[in-house]
């Protein structure tokens, strides 16, 4: 068995500063070069998106993929109108002391009936998000 000393190990290794000195240039570049494809292609998106829109066209075949798109609403509630109900309407341990609600005792409430979400229909928001999904045709 050879005679190791603590030195002869560390010169093997490749140290911490040798370790970033490798790899933060590495990342910048990659970062940097990922930022730019994510700027490309959420133009392309927004373009398609837009094209789509305007021409009524949910799913287009394109060679191999498809591209669909589609109009939802996601629903979500004002914030200062709920705080606002849920004052008015008395229900202790629903709202933080920061004055937002607490969306998980909310829900408790509204589960244990404590609630009704009748009462809260004006405080909620719609929101339409319009959704591009493009995906390779599956061959049969």
């Amino acid at each position: 068995m050879q005679n190791s000393t603590p030195g002869a190990i560390m010169e093997n290794q490749e140290t911490t500063k040798d370790k970033l000195d490798r790899l933060i240039p590495l990342f910048y570049v990659n970062d940097k070069e990922a930022k730019q494809y994510i700027e490309v292609s959420e133009g392309y998106k927004k373009e398609i998106k837009q094209l789509m829109l305007d021409g009524s066209i949910e799913e287009f075949p394109c060679g191999d993929l498809r591209a669909t798109c589609k109009i939802s609403t996601r629903e979500d509630f004002n914030q200062d109108r709920l705080l606002a109900k849920i004052k008015q309407l008395g229900v202790q341990g629903i709202i933080k002391t920061v004055e937002v609600v607490d969306m998980d005792a909310l829900e408790n409430a509204l589960y244990h009936g404590q609630l009704n979400a009748a009462e809260l229909v004006t405080c909620r928001e719609s929101k339409e998000v319009v959704t591009l999904r493009v995906s390779k045709i599956k061959k049969k």
